[in-house]
């Protein structure tokens, strides 16, 4: 895959808004489609890529980044049906 957009500075304000907006939109996602595992969610974020590939390919997500990002909306995920 050629790389269209420029890459974002991890760490920088402007990396933290376009991961704010990852995390938002998965999460409206799960929530709309009854999604909390794990793998479901990891589903829900290829098709984010694939609608939104300017956010995401600026971001360079490694697998561990992924990972880690997949968790957090998991633990948004539970306490927001726990309260539910």
């Amino acid at each position: 895959m050629t790389r269209r957009y420029p890459y974002i500075e991890k760490g920088s304000a402007e990396y933290y808004r376009y991961r704010a907006v990852v995390i938002n939109t998965l999460r409206l996602q799960a929530i709309s489609e009854n999604l909390l595992e794990i793998e479901d969610l990891a589903g829900a974020l290829s098709e984010i890529r694939l609608h939104l590939p300017h956010v995401l390919e600026p971001m360079k997500l490694s697998d561990d980044e992924t990972s880690q990002l997949l968790l957090e909306v998991h633990k948004t995920l539970l306490e927001h049906y726990s309260k539910h």
